[in-house]
C-alpha cells in the first residue's frame, strides 16, 4: 500500500520514489494489490479437440405432392408416401448415415411427433436398441423453461422459423418459452390434426480421423452453393432436365449414393382433384317432363 505524497511531475519522478521507499525496508511497494476472485475457469471450446466437430442432422417430414423438389408434382412417374411410410423411410436412412461412420460419437437420437404422445412416437424408433428417444436436440426436457429463440436456429423455408417470425411480429420473441413454443406451434395449421409431422434430429462428433466413409467431399462455400442451385433449379417435371442435371453431376466426380426400386409402367390415373364433374342432358323414354316456372303463375288474357 502507497503512502501520501505529493503528486508526481513525470514517471521518472514516479518511479524514483518507489526505489527509494523499497530501499527503505517495504519490498512491496508500489506493487499492484491482488484481488481474490472467482477461479478462471477456460472455456471447454478452447480444451476441444480442432478434428472433432459437433455436429447436428434435422429433419422435418410432411408428405406433400411438392415434397421434396419443386414441380416434382407435376411428374407422373413420382411415388408420393404417406406421412408415416415418409417418415419410417427418413429414419432407415438416417440409420444408414449413423452406421457410416460419418460420426465418431452420436449423443442424441431424439424423434418427436406434433400431436402425438409418447406411446406413439416410441413405435416408430428403428429398434429399441438404438438408443432413440422421444424428444428433440433443441432441449434435454430440464431446459423447456428456456427462451425458444436462443435455442431454434432460423433456417429457410422451415415451419420453426415460419413461427419464430410470427412470434417477432407479436413482439413475443423473447417472452415464448420452449415448452410454450412447441405447445402453440403443433395448433398451427401447417401440424393440423390428422397428419403425421415428424422431427427427426441426430447431434454427435464427427472425427476427421476415425471417418470411415471415403466418400465425403469437402466443398469451398461458391462450389457448395453451385451444386445446391443445380439440384434446387431443375424441372422436375421434364425427365430431360432432371437427367441433364444427374449428367453434370457425375462430372464433377461425385460419388451418387445408387437407389434401387420398382417402377411400374402402368397408367397413371388422375388425381381426384383434378376431375371436374359435367353435367350432359340426356333425354327420357317417356318424354321431357312438364317444367313449371314462375311465369306460369302469371294469369293471362285469353285472346277470343
Amino acid at each position: 500500500m502507497g503512502k501520501d505524497h505529493e503528486p508526481f511531475v513525470s514517471e521518472t519522478d514516479r518511479g524514483l520514489h518507489i526505489l527509494v521507499e523499497r530501499a527503505r525496508g517495504n519490498k512491496g511497494y508500489g506493487m499492484p494489490v491482488m484481488v481474490k476472485g472467482a477461479i478462471f475457469k477456460p472455456s471447454e471450446r478452447l480444451l476441444s479437440d480442432p478434428s472433432r466437430h459437433s455436429t447436428r442432422l434435422i429433419l422435418f417430414t410432411r408428405s406433400e405432392a411438392q415434397y421434396l423438389f419443386p414441380n416434382s408434382s407435376k411428374n407422373r412417374g413420382k411415388h408420393i408416401l404417406s406421412d408415416s411410410g415418409l417418415l419410417k423411410w427418413w429414419l432407415k436412412n438416417v440409420e444408414v448415415i449413423l452406421g457410416s461412420g460419418v460420426f465418431g460419437e452420436v449423443q442424441k437420437r431424439k424423434l418427436n411427433i406434433l400431436n402425438a404422445d409418447q406411446n406413439e412416437v416410441s413405435r416408430y424408433f428403428p429398434s429399441k436398441e438404438s438408443g432413440w428417444q422421444v424428444g428433440d436436440v433443441y432441449s434435454d426436457g430440464k431446459g423447456l423453461n428456456e427462451v425458444a429463440v436462443y435455442h431454434i436456429p432460423l433456417l429457410p423455408d422451415d415451419p420453426k422459423g415460419r413461427f419464430l417470425e410470427h412470434l417477432v411480429v407479436e413482439n413475443r420473441i423473447k417472452k415464448v418459452r420452449l415448452r410454450q413454443f412447441w405447445t402453440e406451434l403443433s395448433i398451427r395449421q401447417e401440424f393440423r390434426l390428422g397428419i403425421t409431422v415428424g422431427l427427426i434430429g441426430i447431434e454427435g462428433q464427427s472425427n476427421e480421423n476415425d471417418c470411415i466413409d471415403s466418400g465425403v467431399h469437402k466443398f469451398k462455400r461458391a462450389e457448395f452453393n453451385k451444386i445446391k442451385d443445380l439440384i434446387v433449379d431443375i424441372d422436375y417435371s421434364d425427365p430431360l432436365d432432371y437427367r441433364n442435371a444427374h449428367k453434370q453431376l457425375e462430372e464433377r466426380e461425385l460419388d451418387l449414393l445408387e437407389i434401387k426400386g420398382v417402377a411400374s409402367t402402368s397408367h397413371i390415373a388422375p388425381s381426384p382433384h383434378s376431375l371436374v364433374p359435367t353435367l350432359l342432358p340426356t333425354r327420357s323414354k317417356r318424354g321431357l317432363s312438364e317444367v313449371h316456372v314462375i311465369s306460369t303463375l302469371v294469369k293471362r288474357k285469353v285472346k277470343k
